[in-house]
């Protein structure tokens, strides 16, 4: 089996988030961007090699004006996989196979990349950890403030498992990035949880601060409907969310699921770096910074925020723990003091194993 050459130089790295129940999960692709075009140009002759059997033999896709009109088909693991959308057809079970040889020939694309994969879980019970830790925003640092909408938004953003796990996962990039001497960007399927990290500030008065290129610029947010890359990291994404879900549930994944996590496996990189303590305050920094220009308010108010929040970024960035804040009426008030958000990493490797070894499979 090939395995992933040690990165170095450019890369181009996509992220897929999955989600259900409880668990939540994070799967990013590291690719040099020199086998870019390489990989693109296989994906799309299978994306053309599935749009000829759909409109051939499967009814929803003859309807889709946008197959019809020339449009490639999506690979979107979860439709394929459970023949939704024009994945489906009702007259026989043979297309059900077809589907999933569709997703394997996906998987075989990606491992033939020799790309980087890391992918880790957060459980809801981490986040609401950190809520009990650190309290709602609206009954801390924010509770001075009139505007209930804007208090509500923070305390949304604050439950997100997505903002928590996204947060993590560039830190854990950012210190990969550092160790291996890579640079280059981000790139995440839309998300609405997500989209205020690619306006952020932090990641340029990071960058300027460290005056280094391994710091991740600001990530963007793309539809996958385009993009071969973010349809490949949401297969990997489903493969392993689907892992984590079961190890979660006590239950055994489907086989062909955990054929192509096998597959995958020598790919997975989850070397266990330790936190450095200016990310730590990186972190926050992101946190905070999500919190305040991204949970909307009057317009005169968040000009007021906009224009105090890049000095009191930098204050975090150099003083770390001994920043605490305060939002009133008036605006943005900044101090000394502050917290360490924990943090948590999901064991894929092991768990792919645990459940390779199994000789019988539990009861659900």
């Amino acid at each position: 089996m090939k395995r992933a050459r040690k990165l170095s130089g450019e890369v181009q790295i996509v992220l897929d988030e999955y989600h259900r129940d409880d668990v939540t999960a994070i799967t990013m692709m590291i690719i040099p961007v020199e086998r870019i075009k390489r990989f693109e140009d296989q994906w799309r002759q299978l994306q053309r090699d599935i749009k000829y059997s759909l409109l051939k033999d499967y009814p929803a896709a003859k309807r889709s004006d946008y197959l019809t009109s020339g449009g490639l088909p999506e690979i979107h693991a979860v439709e394929i996989y459970k023949c939704c959308g024009y994945y489906r057809r009702e007259d026989t079970l043979d297309y059900q196979s077809l589907n999933k040889d569709w997703l394997a020939r996906a998987v075989a694309i990606i491992a033939n990349s020799r790309v980087t994969i890391l992918s880790k879980s957060w459980d809801k019970s981490l986040t609401d950890w950190n809520v009990d830790y650190l309290g709602l925003p609206s009954e801390t640092f924010a509770k001075g403030i009139k505007y209930k909408k804007m208090r509500n938004k923070m305390d949304r953003l604050f439950r997100s498992n997505y903002v928590w796990l996204l947060n993590h996962m560039i830190s854990y990039i950012e210190e990969y990035f550092l160790f291996n001497k890579l640079y280059g960007t981000l790139l995440c399927d839309d998300h609405d949880d997500g989209r205020g990290f690619s306006l952020m500030k932090t990641f340029d008065i990071a960058r300027d601060h460290s005056g280094t290129k391994h710091n991740l610029p600001a990530p963007r947010f793309a539809s996958s409907n385009d993009h071969p890359l973010l349809q490949a990291v949401d297969v990997a994404s489903y493969i392993f969310g689907t892992l984590f879900h079961a190890q979660k549930k006590d239950i055994y994944p489907p086989d062909d699921i955990l054929q192509w996590a096998v597959t995958l496996r020598p790919f997975l990189d989850e070397k266990r770096m330790p936190p450095i303590e200016r990310d730590w305050w990186k972190s926050t920094a992101r946190l905070f910074e999500l919190l305040l220009a991204h949970s909307g308010g009057p317009s005169d108010y968040r000009k007021r925020i906009e224009s105090t929040l890049p000095d009191f970024l930098k204050m975090i960035l150099q003083q770390g723990e001994h920043t605490v804040l305060r939002l009133d009426n008036e605006g943005l008030h900044y101090g000394i003091e502050m917290y360490r958000p924990p943090s948590e990493d999901g064991d894929l490797s092991a768990t792919i194993l645990a459940f390779q070894d199994k000789p019988e499979k539990p009861n659900p």
